[in-house]
């Protein structure tokens, strides 16, 4: 019996150290469809754009700000250097 609650104790404690060093589920990224395999059907998916109401691109003149993203966490995106609050990695400038 003092063997069973050993071994639940020792696993019990792995999974939380997993949890408190970041290897749980990640979070969704806003923007992105969630990964079901669910498709976006519907009428407002098959109403086509009228000519002349796509949006313009940016113009060249402006530069773009810079973005700084950890290699092990591409989700971590930051617009100034520093280090990941994952990992504690050094962020590295995106072209």
């Amino acid at each position: 019996m003092a063997r069973v609650v050993l071994v639940f104790l020792l696993i019990t404690a792995v999974v939380a150290l997993l949890g408190l060093l970041g290897c749980g589920p990640k979070p969704q990224a806003a923007g992105r469809p969630p990964a079901t395999g669910a498709s976006t059907t519907g009428a407002a998916a098959s109403v086509p754009t009228p000519p002349g109401a796509a949006q313009a691109p940016a113009p060249a003149s402006q530069p773009r700000a810079a973005v700084y993203t950890c290699p092990m966490h591409p989700e971590v995106r930051q617009s100034t250097p520093g280090r990941c609050p994952k990992c504690g990695m050094e962020l590295e400038k995106q072209p």
